[in-house]
């Protein structure tokens, strides 16, 4: 995992402006002791492990291959048999290319989360991957995450609390469990 991780770079994503290497997606999801159990790795688009062993499992996927500067991350979050897809631009796998398609067809049940969530002219994606998993990890429904983060009318307004969110409780505590 270790060479994965070294060769996805620092341009993957970032947080409003300053670049999330897929170390750091790494290291939020490890530190935190509720995703910890189930946080399984980030991976580049043609390195993606098969997750089906475990009863739950979450992990982060850039859509560049291992070879490449990083582009965009995916969070994937696996529990009783069904494979959640989360992009926070809502955009279908089709958009990211063969990797990400063949990976998909390896599961017979596949939820895509398909609301565009993240101002396009942002690059948080790695933020709300790590938000996606621990919201989940803590019970919440897909649903419930996204009707939480829609109340949010403006999309950039939405970036910074998924930012800040990250900020006050991830390194702090163990995460609290209600949504707002």
């Amino acid at each position: 995992m270790t060479t994965i991780l070294r060769n996805l770079g620092t341009l993957a994503s970032s947080r409003l402006g300053v670049a999330m290497s897929g170390i750091e997606v790494s290291s939020y999801l490890s530190f935190c002791s509720v995703t910890r159990p189930i946080f399984r790795g980030v991976y580049a688009a043609n390195c993606i492990p098969d997750i089906r062993k475990y009863k739950r499992a979450a992990i982060v996927v850039n859509t560049d291959v291992s070879t490449g500067p990083g582009v965009h991350w995916l969070a994937l979050f696996y529990e009783n048999g069904k494979l959640e897809f989360f992009d926070s631009f809502g955009r279908p796998p089709q958009y990211f290319g063969l990797h990400i398609i063949k990976y998909l067809q390896k599961y017979q049940n596949v939820d895509i989360v398909s609301i565009p969530l993240q101002n396009p002219c942002s690059s948080v994606c790695g933020p709300y991957c790590i938000y996606y998993i621990l919201k989940r990890s803590l019970g919440c429904s897909k649903m419930t995450i996204q009707n939480h983060l829609l109340t949010i009318e403006n999309n950039l307004d939405r970036d910074h609390y998924v930012d800040e969110y990250l900020r006050n409780n991830i390194l702090t505590s163990n995460a609290p469990g209600n949504i707002g």
